[in-house]
C-alpha cells in the first residue's frame, strides 16, 4: 500500500491539492486572507455581473454589465453599507443603470445560463480553479519536478491575491491559467507531430478567444505565460 502511494504520489497530491484549492478559494477555509477581505475584496468587479442580471430580471432589459447608481448610498462615507452580493440576493436596485461597455461580458451569459445562482457560479468557479491548478501541478511535476511543482502550486493556491477573487463571477479565474496548461499538455508533442503543434494552436486560440469575451485583464501576461513551457523546452533542446 505504501509502495503504491510513494509510486503514484503525484497523483496523489494533485488530488490533495484540488481538495484544499476548493475549501481555500470557495470558504477561505485556511485563513489566507481575513474574512473582511474574503468577502469584499473586488466585489466592485462581481457587481458589473450582478447588478447586469438584476436589470436583466427586474427591468427586462438586454444582458449587459453594469451598475446601478444607487445615490441613497454614499459609497465614500458610508463604505460599510457597499455590500453588492446583499443587493443581488435582496433584488436591491435604485438610480439608472450605467452600461460597462470596456468589455463583451462572456461572464454575464454565463451566469444566465446557471439562472443566476450566484453560489453556485461562485462554486463552480473555485471548482474549475482548482481543477486546472491540480493538473499543471500534476504535468509539471513530470516534467521538472515534483518539489518545484508543489512549491510553485501551493503560492498560487495559497496566494492572498488570488484567493479573495478565485471564486469572482466576473473574473473566472480559470480562465487565467488554462493557456499555461494547454502549452505543458502539448509541449513534448508538438515536436513529434506537426499535427499536434496545430490543435496547440486551435485550443490556445479558442482559449484566448473566451477570455477576450470575458474581459482584457492581464491578457498579454496570459500569453507570455502560455510560451514558457514552449521556450523551455526548446532551450533545453538546444543543449
Amino acid at each position: 500500500m505504501v509502495i503504491k502511494i510513494i509510486k503514484n504520489r503525484d497523483l496523489y497530491a494533485a488530488l490533495l491539492i484540488v481538495i484544499f484549492s476548493i475549501f481555500n478559494f470557495n470558504y477561505n477555509l485556511f485563513y489566507v486572507v481575513s474574512n473582511e477581505r474574503f468577502d469584499y475584496f473586488q466585489v466592485e468587479s462581481e457587481q458589473f455581473v450582478l447588478d447586469g442580471y438584476l436589470n436583466y430580471k427586474l427591468n427586462q432589459a438586454d444582458l449587459k454589465l453594469g451598475q446601478f447608481t444607487r445615490p441613497s448610498i454614499d459609497m465614500f462615507n458610508e463604505g460599510e453599507k457597499y455590500k453588492p452580493r446583499q443587493w443581488y440576493f435582496n433584488n436591491f436596485v435604485e438610480g439608472e443603470f450605467w452600461e460597462y461597455k470596456s468589455h463583451f461580458g462572456l461572464q454575464l451569459l454565463i451566469f444566465d445560463f446557471f439562472n443566476g445562482d450566484l453560489r453556485l457560479v461562485q462554486t463552480l468557479a473555485s471548482l474549475l480553479l482548482s481543477l486546472v491548478l491540480g493538473s499543471i501541478f500534476y504535468i509539471l511535476s513530470k516534467i521538472i519536478s515534483f518539489q518545484f511543482s508543489l512549491v510553485l502550486i501551493l503560492s498560487i493556491v495559497f496566494n492572498p491575491w488570488i484567493t479573495p477573487i478565485a471564486r469572482n463571477s466576473y473574473f473566472l479565474l480559470f480562465i487565467y491559467f488554462i493557456p499555461f496548461l494547454v502549452s505543458l499538455f502539448f509541449v513534448k508533442k508538438i515536436n513529434l507531430k506537426k499535427s499536434q503543434l496545430i490543435k496547440m494552436l486551435i485550443v490556445l486560440y479558442l482559449i484566448f478567444l473566451i477570455k477576450s469575451l470575458i474581459g482584457y485583464d492581464y491578457l498579454s501576461t496570459i500569453v507570455l505565460i502560455s510560451m514558457i513551457p514552449i521556450v523551455f523546452f526548446a532551450m533545453k533542446n538546444r543543449r
